[in-house]
């Protein structure tokens, strides 16, 4: 793992904050159960502690980290890696805390913000922060699978750390090994089996990308799955980086093995019904529709040839639950 690092790294960078944290836990914090009332319990939100929260977490990173501004990345609703594999993230509460869609709301009208259909927050973080167009940006999040993405990366749950330097190799390592390991909380099971410790051991010694792979489809072989289950894993884990996504087409682009040539393009279901299957697309398959600029971002994005399909690159608060009798 990286050292942590004098915070001084993040002078007058940008800062990309995990803007979903910030919100489920502001509102959590503000909500309060009131006592029974005719066979009723009710949950009251104190939007204002809550706003009052998050604003205090912002301001304080941006204060701490002496940046320069801030982007908050909120994730959609709806996810691409469910097109891959539907038990992603299926055992996740089915709704937010009440008053987090509030809460979001005054998040953006007060600081810039990105949200993108079937994207997470964590690729919104990951595309901004890969990007040669965005400047100097300091990932801000206590999420472990930002330790995939290079570059420096502040956990606000361990401030003591300072700010972590990610370099492209050990972003690599991170991504093979939660592959191996899978994560129950997103509902990904990884390789039967392998947990931290194996999967460092797995891993230990390589050098190469290449090498690692090789050991991982290896690992996954061995307790009995394929290298497709393997690659579907590695897909799932991976977090979205600079040409991984199209802005003006919402098309994304699948994580391919080291040293495969191929570009392979997975649409998303907010281009239409040719999207409803989890497939991949190939570049020779994959339409341009560049009429529209990117979300939330106000300029336009620099291009590169041939990154994608269209060379874009990448950009009520109460409730009253009734208790049963006799309970």
């Amino acid at each position: 793992m990286p050292k942590g690092s004098d915070r001084t790294k993040a002078h007058k960078c940008r800062l990309l904050i995990d803007a979903d944290i910030v919100a489920y836990q502001s509102v959590s914090n503000a909500m309060h159960e009131l006592p029974e009332v005719d066979d009723q319990i009710s949950v009251q939100v104190d939007m204002a502690a809550a706003r009052e929260e998050a604003s205090s977490r912002i301001e304080g990173y941006l204060r701490e980290l002496k940046a320069s501004g801030c982007v908050l990345c909120f994730g959609s609703i709806s996810n691409f890696r469910k097109q891959l594999y539907p038990e992603y993230k299926r055992n996740r509460a089915k709704r937010k805390p009440f008053g987090y869609e509030k809460l979001v709301e005054w998040m953006e009208s007060r600081w810039p913000s990105e949200r993108r259909g079937f994207l997470e927050a964590d690729d919104l973080i990951g595309l901004m922060h890969t990007s040669p167009y965005d400047g100097a940006t300091v990932s801000v999040s206590e999420d472990k699978d930002l330790t995939c993405i290079p570059g420096l990366l502040y956990n606000p749950r361990r401030p003591e750390s300072g700010v972590l330097e990610i370099s492209k190799s050990a972003a690599a390592y991170n991504h093979m090994r939660m592959t191996l390991c899978g994560d129950t909380t997103d509902g990904y099971p990884g390789c039967k089996g392998v947990g931290a410790v194996k999967a460092e051991a797995i891993l230990a010694g390589t050098v190469s990308a290449e090498t690692m792979w090789e050991r991982v489809v290896a690992a996954f072989a061995k307790s009995g799955k394929d290298a497709r289950f393997a690659l579907t894993q590695a897909r799932l884990a991976f977090i979205l980086h600079d040409g991984y996504y199209d802005w003006d087409n919402g098309m994304v682009r699948m994580w391919d093995p080291p040293g495969s040539t191929s570009k392979q393009w997975m649409p998303t279901q907010s281009r239409g019904k040719e999207a409803g299957n989890a497939r991949v697309q190939g570049d020779d398959k994959a339409g341009a529709d560049n009429g529209s600029s990117r979300a939330g971002g106000g300029e336009r994005r620099g291009r590169r040839e041939n990154d994608s399909p269209g060379a874009g690159v990448g950009r009520p608060v109460r409730r009253v639950v009734r208790r049963r009798r006799g309970k």
